[in-house]
């Protein structure tokens, strides 16, 4: 479930009202909750560890909150930007014209854009690396390769997306296959024999969930014992350890450690049409989702989160995967 609606940071959340401004609430240190008073048209936005990223209507990129690593320091005369992604001390942005700029912590050369980079028409990032998806549907990626995450396979091709773990990386490829490469440390490598019609996938730390035109979903690796399964799904989104399933009836469910539902969903996550969460925050594991009515609901597995009151967030059209 498409998340550029709303964003989680360490212990913060953003939201864009619907008046396509942003409103922050949370952790008032690094100025991440104050975003600027003139900021308005704004389409997407993604958080990092300490600070927030948001793309307005006309293609500009603004940033603010800790700039710790210059990760708020946004690169002059970037502009026509239609993707944003932040990882914890990094961000990136995709233009018009499929190029890739990345910019904030660089230890592991992921802001190091390959030259030759081809039209990119999608990108994700996690940890400290990028994977891209190319205009001829294949993937690069670069950054981090201490656990073979960029190392694509070489006949992967006919890719329609892609999602990144901490140390693997997942494909979809046209034909609803998946393919995964990297760490296999706790088997999140290891593809279910026999999936397949596969319409969305989406990566954890260190396991992966995919989603199929029948609305079943399919979970592996970290905590998992095997292969999970849910029946009746509408959206997957996954984060450290655990994946929230949002339900053909728009309520959710949470699986985590193989159990499903282990940790009880507020009743008022229903309806939900974009959610958000973070894989690791000071307040544990945490979920902002947005509802059909524009209302808001934060949670995490420690309670829920104070929401300012009156909030209602932008909903322009349902956002299932």
């Amino acid at each position: 479930m498409n998340p550029n609606k709303i964003a989680v940071g360490g212990s913060f959340t953003a939201v864009i009202t619907s008046e396509n401004r942003v409103v922050c609430w949370g952790n008032t240190r690094n100025g991440k909750y104050n975003a600027p008073a003139d900021l308005e048209n704004v389409v997407a936005i993604c958080c990092g560890t300490s600070n927030c990223v948001a793309l307005t209507a006309e293609g500009r990129v603004v940033c603010w909150g800790s700039n710790v690593e210059g990760q708020c320091d946004v690169p002059a005369g970037l502009e026509n930007v239609v993707q944003i992604g932040c990882s914890y001390l990094y961000n990136a942005a995709l233009t018009a014209d499929g190029r890739v700029i990345c910019w904030g912590n660089n230890v592991y050369g992921q802001c190091n854009v390959p030259e030759d980079l081809p039209r990119i028409i999608r990108i994700d990032l996690e940890g400290d690396f990028v994977a891209a998806l190319t205009a001829d549907k294949r993937v690069v990626c670069w950054g981090n390769n201490e656990r073979g995450q960029c190392n694509v396979p070489a006949d992967l091709e006919n890719v329609v997306a892609i999602s990144c773990g901490i140390y693997h990386t997942a494909a979809l490829t046209a034909d609803g296959r998946v393919i995964c490469w990297g760490s296999n440390l706790e088997e999140q490598c290891d593809v279910p024999a026999g999936l397949e019609n596969v319409v969305s996938i989406s990566c954890g730390d260190m396991h992966t969930a995919a989603l199929t035109e029948t609305g079943q979903a399919f979970f592996w690796g970290f905590g998992c014992n095997g292969v999970i399964q849910v029946d009746g799904v509408a959206g997957i989104c996954s984060g450290y350890d655990f994946t929230v399933v949002v339900l053909l009836d728009g309520t959710a469910v949470f699986c985590i450690e193989g159990v499903v539902n282990l940790i009880d969903i507020p009743v008022k996550m229903e309806n939900i049409v974009s959610i958000s969460l973070k894989q690791r925050t000071s307040i544990g594991q945490r979920i902002a989702a947005i509802m059909s009515d524009g209302s808001v609901c934060c949670w995490s597995d420690r309670g829920q989160c104070d929401v300012p009151v009156g909030l209602v967030a932008w909903t322009p059209h349902v956002i299932l995967m």
